[in-house]
């Protein structure tokens, strides 16, 4: 059966008026034979419902929709969310962390404000992050010949290490010392093995006498990590605050760039830290004037953790 729009018009208020109500689509085309093809040719349901003068199916032009709808979504809303769980830490101890100090150019002054600091924080560990010696006159760099001779300023060195260490075991009695190598108390070896590699065990035995500390645990391997906690010790060899976090993906505390600073990352539901301790050495010193510009951007200072999280303490 054909329908044009007046005789659709004409059975939906038909229909209309024998339900009482406004039909469904679905109520007029089981109802009108031939509907279903005419409405799709004439636009649809909702041309014949305004041609016919009644209301789509579901108006009501009286609702008052208040506040309280939207309250009500947001209680449900606030009942359903829980935040995200976090990975449980391991309470931090108390640490006090020495930069690279390259005697016998360090930094006096800072130094001593350092050993003050123990003594007033009695952290759990002191830890020297390594470069505590220079090795001036076996670095592979135009070195100046006018400084100390090489006996001498590895006597020098080494009697202020003996002394730095005495006063923090004074000042901290209770605390575990611990000390990492960098890359600049290898030089003697580096220099053995570019010129006579069979000196190697005689230069590695010297060393290690050399390093070694009353009540002093002095980690040998330059490549080797000391944990504590969930904090990984490293003396370091990238450039960038934060890489060497990046790439372990752990807490990390390092020296080497000689700049202080804190930086977080958040990774899988977990805060992540590195911490830079800058440096204690003398700039001013002869040794310390590798660096092709006076702008160096070294910060003077140490490192610092306890419950609270990492922080870089500068000596200004």
């Amino acid at each position: 059966m054909a329908h044009d729009i007046h005789s659709l018009v004409q059975a939906l208020k038909e229909l209309a008026a024998e339900l009482g109500e406004t039909p469904t689509r679905a109520q007029f085309e089981q109802k009108v034979v031939g509907a279903h093809s005419a409405l799709a040719k004439l636009g649809g349901y909702c041309v014949i419902l305004q041609a016919a003068g009644l209301e789509s199916v579901g108006t009501n032009k009286n609702r008052n929709i208040t506040n309280a709808v939207f309250e009500r979504s947001l209680e449900r809303h606030l009942e359903a969310h829980e935040p995200r769980k976090l990975k449980p830490r391991t309470a931090w101890p108390k640490i006090a962390v020495l930069g690279d100090m390259h005697e016998p150019f360090a930094h006096t002054k800072c130094k001593q404000a350092f050993i003050a600091f123990c003594k007033e924080m009695q952290p759990e560990y002191v830890v020297q992050i390594g470069d505590a010696v220079d090795f001036f006159g076996h670095s592979k760099w135009p070195a100046s010949k006018n400084i100390y001779k090489p006996k001498e300023e590895e006597a020098i060195a080494r009697a202020n290490l003996e002394k730095f260490w005495a006063e923090i075991r004074k000042a901290v009695p209770k605390a575990k010392c611990i000390m990492l190598l960098g890359n600049h108390a290898v030089r003697p070896l580096k220099r053995i093995l570019e010129t006579t590699p069979s000196l190697e065990h005689w230069i590695e035995q010297y060393l290690e006498s050399y390093l070694k500390f009353e009540g002093v645990e002095t980690v040998m391997d330059t490549r080797e990590e000391y944990t504590l906690s969930d904090v990984v010790f490293i003396h370091g060899y990238k450039s960038q605050l934060g890489q060497h976090r990046d790439h372990l993906l752990q807490n990390t505390v390092c020296g080497h760039t000689h700049r202080g600073g804190v930086s977080f990352r958040s990774f899988r539901a977990q805060t992540m830290f590195e911490l830079n301790v800058g440096h204690c050495s003398d700039e001013a010193a002869k040794a310390m004037t590798y660096t092709p510009t006076k702008t160096t951007g070294w910060t003077l200072g140490w490192g610092w953790i306890d419950r609270w999280g990492p922080r870089f303490i500068p000596f200004c």
